[in-house]
């Protein structure tokens, strides 16, 4: 394999060789090692005709290697890897002459970079370069890995190549510990876990010879100062952010002991005896942490340099994860839920001396720097006072309340270094800062992000948005670190195999048994010092085993499994030993004979097994009465009590129900008034022994005897006993011939509806709202949309099969409840809400008062009112008005255009962030509702591109004329189409967008009579603006939007249509009446 570098300097004119060379000069290139290179040479590139005695000299690192006539190529392959000088110049009878041409060449481990710990042509494992740090990669069925003790520039003498291959954890812990303890001398610095914090509290230990670092879950956060953080704050930088990874972030700051134990050196400033080693580290600069030439070449690498302290972190504990955080890393864990200044919950009465600081952080106005420095000293003071104990300066670590993840010291003390280029935060999706392509003054390009404030910062500097800059080069006494550990997945070091263990050069062949995740690491080691370490993590893919029991869980039950395809075998076991290739073979649902756990493990034709999966049946009887006994009561008092023991589920409550027969009369005698112990006024009870009684003497009204009456006990169970109201509901409104398959349906719940009344409901707030299938055996998964106690309700419920006629139920009053509300914050509290979703990409039902409009499906697309100009809308405009086409709906934009701003260009709209939930390439459907202005210069409804000539993306626009444009992946859009008119009246339009072919619904009918052509849109990775471009820069729509949705795949006519009737048609469901439910008393 061979990669020609040097392809600036081929067919270029002499003229233009002055060019070359700059460009050249700033240019790095990168191969992997064990490529062969192929350097091509012309002395016409230098300047110098080809003549007698002229010659092409091509020089690596100074030594000329290749000194030919005319033009040709030189091959040459890299010993090592390293940097490389590679020039090119000519001479002439032996003299220099013209100009010399240059570049730099980077040749890396390919594991450094992430990729893969296989060096050489013959031992690709990855088929593609990451294009994240700390990616996994799918590995083949065989690998071939190369090994070398000679890869290490720093390699001591007798060191071995030692290549190891290590499962992940399945369980993560919460806490990760390094033992430092060893200091410069070890050569290793082992890891443990903890899964709680140590009796008694963080001991100094953890602060000094220990380093201890906390799990932070994946998650989604909105980024950025906000105007309410402190008087004068702006709202700044506001963006949605998602962190698809977990990671693990240091508890404390990296403090003076531990740089000490890492480096063997003591940089700080403040060295008071007494306290340094429990203060923060300070007076070490990016540089020193992760070095000055790879180093500070984040985010294109995560190579470090050689004696970095990255570099001696991750060598000596054998993981490569070992780095600084992200800036949107540090804001997330320091916010850690909160959407405050503070992640106390409080924000700052002062942007400079806030009392909230006082017990919270370590700042100016409390560490000595005020009172030095603000009050009446002259500028240009420098402080001085480094030998001060911890009343001055920086705190100890940890001296602070920790945040909700148990972090200290995340505002003041020291600034807290990341890797991030300083400038505007870009990116959605695990952005990486600072990016080539954006303009920044040049000043900032080598700039880093500095977060959290310090002992010599004001309030808001301490707040979580406060952010600040350095230079790489920098050391300043408020300036440290904390360590993160990135990917989020720990190797069983325990479980470590070692392939390869000798000195040379070779290839070892590794063949992973067992499908799941490894750490693969290659070191060059001897029994002194551990010279350098490459690694990467792979997946080795196999199958996900699923568990399905196929009926209540009694006795007998029938379990299937599956997920196992394309030549894999499922072997199990159900005597809780683990399973093996020589278990019993799964061929089809087998029974359940006992309670068990079945575990499982599929294997491939060549041997591989996948990870193993397992699932816990506790099976119950089945639903049962035994030993039923009817006893009067002696003497006589008119009650007959009934024994009798219930079988069944013991999660679940069943109505019992009593039954009575004059023998000899041959009648039925009224069973009306019965009570249970324990069961309140009802008969719904839990499985076990109960005791009915029966009240014969007020039910039975004349008198009589009865010598023989037999007395029957019968058990229903459904979804909906122990609810006091129930309600039948129909679906009436549907036209269409085909039965849709897992439909959302909407209810509108109101005093309307005969026997309704909120105030049967257990929960105000509808948390006991139930709907099952008629025979309420199976319960649908439902959201509340809106809930007004005082007037009508939304709550879309997910039907698994819809036509004309379906009927189902609603439940409410009492209960286990099926609770679907939104929480404090708009999402859905309830996995039963992102349910009815499931089959969408987002959703967005607009009925937000103002702010962030939340997606009600599982992928978190909420939306933020934006002005195009990374900053929070002004909400003022943005509210949600009662008068939408289903509830509430929320306005894009009121100002009327005049003809100084018809154009509104940087008006206020929703902006989706670009999740992966958007990616939906160029089969989907969009749907929206709108009441609007009618417009001039074609606002964008739906946009996701920021120019008509964007390769890939979609848009809509409407116009003056009642029609709408529709644009794919080019400039190029179809005929338009008509709309109804949406002028103070709710219009309904949905695309339907299929490769190069779009379709247009409005009001739920087909606009036109065909298809329009587009360029296939396809996933440009550009958020979704709603109301405007994803930039701002177009018109913007004036009026209001409401129940906005996108879906992948396609939709019929007959759904389209029905979304649109069941939202128009108020009669689309007949309700009621109201009864009174099992158990209710009658």
């Amino acid at each position: 394999m061979r990669q020609c570098i040097l392809m600036s300097l081929v067919f270029v004119s002499v003229m233009a060789a002055a060019a070359v060379l700059n460009a050249v000069e700033e240019s790095i290139g990168v191969v992997e090692l064990g490529r062969t290179i192929s350097i091509s040479y012309n002395p016409a590139w230098c300047g110098v005709s080809d003549g007698s005695g002229v010659l092409s000299e091509i020089s690596i690192n100074g030594e000329t290697v290749c000194s030919r006539t005319g033009a040709g190529a030189y091959e040459w392959t890299p010993p090592v890897a390293g940097e490389y000088r590679l020039s090119l110049k000519a001479t002439v009878n032996g003299v220099v002459t013209g100009s010399e041409l240059s570049r730099t060449l980077q040749v890396r481990h390919a594991g450094v970079l992430g990729t893969t710990i296989s060096q050489g042509t013959a031992t690709a494992c990855v088929a593609e370069v990451p294009t994240t740090p700390w990616q996994r990669h799918a590995a083949r069925a065989t690998e071939s890995l190369a090994f070398s003790n000679a890869w290490a520039t720093n390699a001591a003498a007798g060191a071995k190549a030692v290549v190891k291959a290590m499962p992940v954890l399945k369980q993560k812990p919460k806490y990760v510990v390094i033992d430092l303890s060893g200091g410069t001398n070890a050569t290793h610095y082992s890891l443990s876990y903890l899964d709680e914090v140590p009796t008694g509290g963080w001991s100094d230990a953890y602060k000094t010879s220990k380093l201890v670092l906390r799990h932070i879950p994946a998650g989604s956060f909105v980024m950025g100062g906000r105007n309410t953080d402190c008087p004068g704050a702006k709202n700044e930088n506001l963006h949605m952010v998602t962190i698809t990874r977990d990671f693990y972030l240091g508890v404390f700051l990296i403090t003076q002991r531990q740089w000490e134990l890492v480096m063997g050196n003591r940089p700080s400033n403040f060295t008071n005896e007494t306290c340094y080693a429990t203060r923060p580290v300070e007076n070490v600069s990016y540089q020193d942490i992760r070095g000055k030439d790879k180093g500070i070449k984040w985010p294109q690498t995560t190579d470090v340099d050689d004696g970095s302290f990255m570099d001696v972190l991750r060598r000596k504990v054998g993981m490569n994860g070992f780095d600084l955080p992200t800036e949107a890393q540090w804001e997330y864990a320091c916010r850690a839920g909160t959407t405050t200044a503070l992640n106390d919950g409080c924000n700052l009465s002062d942007m400079t001396n806030a009392v909230e600081l006082a017990t919270t952080a370590r700042y100016a106005y409390n560490s000595g720097w005020s009172k030095d420095i603000y009050q009446g000293l002259a500028d240009g003071y420098q402080w001085t006072d480094f030998a001060c104990g911890t009343e001055k300066g920086p705190d100890k670590v940890g001296n602070y309340a920790p945040n909700a993840f148990g972090l200290y010291d995340m505002h003041g003390n020291i600034y807290d270094l990341c890797l991030d280029v300083y400038g505007i935060p870009k990116g959605s999706i695990d952005p990486c800062g600072w990016e080539s392509g954006h303009v920044e003054p040049p000043l900032k390009q080598e700039r880093r992000v500095s977060r959290g404030g310090s002992w010599r910062h004001r309030a808001y500097s301490c707040s979580s948005a406060g952010r600040d800059h350095v230079g790489t080069h920098s050391r300043l006494y408020s300036l440290g670190f904390r360590l993160c550990l990135q990917g989020g997945d720990l190797p069983d070091l325990d479980a470590a195999a070692t392939l390869v263990d000798k000195a040379g050069t070779g290839e070892t062949a590794w063949s992973p048994t067992r499908a799941g995740t490894y750490y693969l690491t290659h070191a060059t080691m001897n029994a002194e010092t551990n010279a350098q370490l490459l690694s990467a993590w792979f997946e080795v893919p196999g199958p996900r085993l699923v568990f399905t029991p196929q009926g209540e869980l009694t006795n007998g039950v029938m379990v299937a499994i599956d997920g196992a395809e394309g030549g894999w075998t499922i072997r199990y076991t159900m005597d809780g030993s683990a399973p093996t290739a020589d278990s019993p073979v799964y061929g089809g649902p087998f029974p359940l004979p006992a309670s068990c756990t079945v575990r499982s493990v599929a294997y491939n034709e060549q041997g591989m097994a996948s990870e193993e999966f397992s699932q816990t049946f506790t099976l119950h009887d089945a639903l049962g009465i035994v030993g039923a006994v009817a006893r009067q009561r002696y003497p006589w008092n008119g009650k007959v009590d009934v024994d009798v023991e219930l079988k069944g589920d013991p999660a679940k409550t069943y109505l019992v129900e009593l039954t009575a027969k004059d023998l000899d009369g041959g009648t039925n005698l009224p069973v009306k008034t019965v009570s249970c112990a324990g069961a309140s006024t009802t008969c719904c009870v839990p499985p076990g022994r109960h005791r009915f009684t029966w009240d014969a003497d007020a039910d039975i009204q004349t008198d009589g005897e009865f010598p023989r009456v037999a007395v029957s006990v019968s058990a229903t169970g459904s979804a909906l006993v122990g609810y006091a109201r129930q309600m039948a509901l129909t679906v009436d409104g549907y036209t269409g011939a085909e039965t849709l398959t897992n439909v959302p349906v909407l209810v509108r719940l109101s005093t309307e509806i005969e026997g309704f009344c909120y105030g049967d409901f257990a929960d105000a707030s509808g948390g006991d709202l139930i709907f099952t299938d008629e025979s309420g055996s199976t319960v649908y998964p439902h959201e509340i949309d809106e809930w007004h106690t005082n007037g009508e309700s939304l709550v879309w419920v997910k039907l698994p099969l819809m036509a004309n006629g379906t009927k189902f139920k609603a439940g409410y009053g009492g209960g286990r409840g099926a609770t679907a509300l939104p929480d404090g914050d708009g999402r859905a509290a309830s996995p039963l809400a992102a349910a009815v979703w499931s089959d969408y990409a987002g959703v967005w039902h607009m009925n937000e008062d103002s702010g962030t409009a939340y997606d009600s499906t599982a992928h978190g697309l909420d939306a933020l009112p934006s002005k195009g100009t990374n900053t929070l809308a002004d909400t003022s405009q943005m509210v949600a008005y009662e008068n939408g086409a289903c509830g509430m709906a929320r306005v894009n934009l009121t100002i009327v255009p005049t003809s100084d701003n018809r154009w509104m260009n940087n008006g206020t709209f929703m902006l989706i962030p670009s999740y992966d939930g958007l990616g939906l390439v160029d089969c989907f459907v969009a749907s929206i509702w709108i009441n609007g202005t009618v417009p001039r210069n074609y606002p964008r409804i739906f946009s996701r591109k920021n120019a008509n000539e964007d390769e890939g993306g979609f848009e809509l626009s409407i116009n003056d004329e009642g029609t709408c444009d529709i644009r794919g992946g080019s400039s190029a859009c179809t005929d338009r189409f008509a709309l109804p008119p949406y002028s103070n009246d709710w219009a309904q339009i949905v695309l339907t967008m299929s490769g190069d072919v779009v379709n247009c619904y409005t009001n739920g009918t087909l606009s036109g009579t065909s298809s329009g052509v587009i360029t296939a849109s396809g996933d440009n990775g550009l958020c979704l603006g709603i109301g405007s471009k994803p930039n701002g820069n177009s018109v913007g729509y004036l009026g209001q939007y409401d129940e906005i949705r996108l879906r992948g795949g396609t939709l019929s006519a007959d759904w389209i249509k029905a979304d649109y009737d069941m939202i128009k048609n108020r009669d689309f469901l007949i309700y009621g009446p109201v009864k009174n439910g099992m158990g209710a008393a009658e």
